[in-house]
């Protein structure tokens, strides 16, 4: 048996995500798991689907074992998110590698680019890059044409999946794991995840021919700006030291964002106020969902304490079976596996809760999903 892990969000499942599987297994990996985001997305937003209906395409297209990666960490910035995918793939203690996707596709290049993050100059060249007002992503994209002369190393950094991939390197080397990274360059003639949002929402049918084995989709997709009430109604209640308790706050951007909701009509209007060269939408569209959901940065500056099953094949029930033995955090699959477990696992699994109850509102119409306490664990057969 030989394992290996995808870190992803599927928001949706498309035609890329099924290339990659299927590359990782003609590499001769025997068992794909994937790590994947739960109710809300690194991007800052509610999925545009369910997880149980993004488990489900995931299951019919080739993975065998779905690990959910909790709101606490999908709600996170690039460093945090890689790190907790990889530290929730080393957790199971049986995967040999992780399988991930970049627009560069070398690896030796994105491992000069981790080593050179390392390094006190770059930290040095990065600080003061910041102070010129650029944003983190800029800065960061500056320092590395300095230090690794020419722009064929700083261009691979103004990319997202290539600074993901930078950092699954970084979390692996900073975790001690001895799991194997394995980057496939992206094909560009796959639609990418947000063109394909936007067909759904449209309800364009085209969507179908970028989403293999596209099952029935019995729910409505969801999208940010139709809970903007929700999440208004929330930021208002906040007072300043709320907002200064968000992840990823800094240089008195808590102030920047109490101000703004003084002055804000709806969500839009606010997220333009804030937004700025050195504060990428992203990042406000994280905090505040964040701030609607109750997360902290003390919260998200911890690692998940348990590792979340939402689905399986058979040969997923054979991971099982081995992670059982090799695991370093309980596996839980429902509710009641948490009986007996501590606070903090308690704590992360309530906000999970709340993260569902709250996810139906990003919706046309009010549509709720079942409770978390009662997810029902996804047995699938791949097709």
């Amino acid at each position: 048996m030989k394992i290996c892990a995808i870190i992803a969000e599927f928001n949706p499942f498309h035609s890329g995500h099924k290339y990659l599987i299927e590359q990782a297994k003609r590499m001769g990996f025997t068992h794909v798991i994937s790590i994947m985001s739960g109710n809300f997305v690194q991007r800052g937003e509610p999925a545009i689907f369910s997880k149980k209906t993004r488990a489900q395409f995931a299951l019919t297209n080739g993975v065998d074992l779905v690990v959910e990666m909790p709101c606490v960490w999908a709600l996170s910035p690039a460093e945090k998110y890689a790190e907790t995918g990889v530290f929730l793939a080393d957790s199971l203690g049986c995967v040999d590698s992780l399988v991930f996707g970049s627009e560069c596709g070398n690896l030796k290049k994105l491992s000069e680019i981790e080593q050179t993050l390392d390094k006190t100059e770059f930290s040095e060249i990065l600080q003061n890059k910041l102070k010129s007002g650029v944003t983190f992503a800029k800065a960061r994209e500056q320092a590395i044409e300095l230090l690794l002369p020419g722009t064929e190393f700083s261009n691979i950094l103004s990319t997202g999946n290539n600074i993901l991939g930078v950092e699954y390197i970084k979390a692996i080397k900073k975790l001690q794991s001895s799991i194997n990274p394995i980057t496939l360059q992206r094909n560009s003639n796959f639609k990418c995840a947000s063109e394909i949002r936007t067909l759904i929402k449209k309800n364009n049918k085209k969507y179908c021919e970028h989403m293999p084995n596209t099952m029935e989709i019995l729910e409505t997709p969801r999208d940010i700006f139709l809970g903007e009430k929700g999440i208004i109604s929330v930021l208002k209640r906040m007072n300043l030291e709320n907002f200064a308790q968000l992840p990823d706050i800094s240089e008195g951007l808590e102030n920047k964002i109490y101000n703004s909701l003084c002055e804000c009509t709806n969500l839009e209007n606010l997220l333009g106020l804030i937004k700025s060269k050195r504060y990428t939408m992203s990042r406000i569209k994280r905090i505040l969902m964040c701030a609607y959901l109750g997360i902290t940065d003390k919260i998200q500056r911890k690692n998940p304490p348990y590792l979340r099953t939402l689905g399986t094949t058979a040969k997923g029930l054979e991971i099982l079976n081995i992670a059982k033995k090799t695991a370093k955090l309980p596996i839980i699959s429902k509710f009641s596996d948490l009986s007996g477990k501590n606070s903090f696992s308690q704590k992360i699994f309530n906000i999970e809760c709340t993260a569902t109850d709250l996810f139906g509102i990003f919706s046309k119409k009010l549509e709720m999903l079942e409770s978390e306490k009662k997810f029902k664990f996804i047995r699938q057969e791949q097709k």
